[in-house]
């Protein structure tokens, strides 16, 4: 038939292929909402409640979903993974900013602040530069925020702040709470309680 191998055609957008944070549907109704399902869709969960899609830019802001059925045989996810981390860090140029909630906030092009979560050297810099754990929420797509633990008046705006970016978000992702451990070096949920 003369068409392109699975092999071929992936080389064509493998370094196109970015990690998409998402938090994990608890049923059927929530995988529908998200368009994909885990049994046609190459999904990595990375910390308690979250877990990345693979998305292929196609152009200006035009993604979609990578499915198994694109993805070579002996390509794992894991491999998925580290690809869409190494594509994402060398082509979204993020940038952390100070908010007026006390915390800072991380800015990319609308698309990938929430992405930034799956860069560990991101996280490994801020808690070796404030010298403490960050706080991070997460609760949009274009929307990353954190402050140092310690700073209880700065945690408890930014959750004010992420709350009512949540209500205002078409792309939300979560209300749930992470800690960045500067000794651990590892992003865990966060339970406050």
């Amino acid at each position: 038939m003369g068409g392109k191998s699975k092999e071929a055609e992936f080389e064509t957008y493998r370094l196109r292929i970015y990690p998409w944070v998402r938090e994990i549907p608890e049923d059927e109704e929530g995988w529908r909402r998200e368009g994909y399902s885990p049994e046609d869709t190459p999904l990595l969960s990375f910390v308690d409640g979250l877990m990345t899609v693979f998305v292929v830019h196609q152009g200006e802001d035009s993604y979609e979903i990578l499915k198994d059925s694109m993805v070579p045989d002996g390509v794992s996810t894991e491999m998925l993974y580290q690809t869409a981390c190494e594509n994402l860090a060398r082509d979204v140029e993020f940038v952390f900013s100070n908010t007026l909630f006390g915390g800072f906030g991380v800015i990319a092009d609308g698309i990938h602040e929430a992405s930034a979560l799956c860069l560990r050297h991101i996280w490994e810099t801020c808690t070796q530069k404030l010298e403490d754990d960050v706080l991070i929420l997460v609760p949009a797509r274009d929307m990353l925020l954190f402050a140092p633990q310690s700073d209880e008046r700065a945690v408890r705006s930014m959750i004010q702040f992420a709350e009512q970016g949540w209500m205002q978000s078409r792309y939300r992702v979560t209300k749930k709470q992470y800690r960045y451990s500067r000794e651990r070096k590892e992003l865990t949920i966060y339970e406050n309680n």
